[in-house]
């Protein structure tokens, strides 16, 4: 029975071997909206980090040539391109803005004075 399990398994991956390297295969270009949620999708010359989290951006706009303008949850925007990002499929994401994590830059003007 084993065996067969093999065979059968063997003959899925020499039609899938055929049908991706025929010549014919196109694979699915991912395509995003305004509004959508991503995640940054893990590069191989990426180095193992623990202290990073799983961050969730949304598309505020599409520039030209794929480049995303993207909005943190704290507010801030980051462009980058779409090649480097996958699409977010967790239901019920909250799109608000918490101000309470926004870490402000070196040279970000006072607002109280």
């Amino acid at each position: 029975m084993a065996m067969e399990i093999l065979s059968i398994a063997q003959h899925q991956d020499t039609l899938w071997y055929a049908h991706t390297q025929g010549g014919n295969y196109k694979p699915k270009v991912k395509q995003f909206d305004v509004g959508d949620f991503l995640y940054l999708q893990w590069q191989p010359n990426d180095t193992p980090d623990t202290s990073c989290s799983c961050i969730i951006l949304k598309i505020k706009a599409i520039r030209p040539s794929s480049v995303l303008e993207l909005q943190e949850a704290d507010g801030r925007t980051i462009r980058n391109h779409s090649k480097n990002y996958v699409p977010c499929l967790l239901p019920n994401l909250d799109p608000t803005i918490i101000m309470s994590t926004w870490i402000p830059p070196f040279d970000y003007p006072c607002q109280v004075c």
